[in-house]
């Protein structure tokens, strides 16, 4: 592995990583808005960048 791989696996992570916490900030701030697990889920999926 030579340095821009590393540079470019630690860039993702670091965005993936990111993803993954709004992910979960979005689908508890709507259940306790009073979405269902399902509801809130499903509002997740049908957000492109979610997905």
């Amino acid at each position: 592995m030579n340095a821009n791989q590393v540079t470019d696996y630690f860039s993702w992570r670091q965005a993936d990583a990111t993803r993954c916490a709004l992910n979960g900030w979005c689908y508890w701030t709507m259940r306790k808005l009073g979405l269902s697990a399902s509801q809130a889920t499903a509002k997740l999926k049908s957000i492109e960048i979610c997905q």
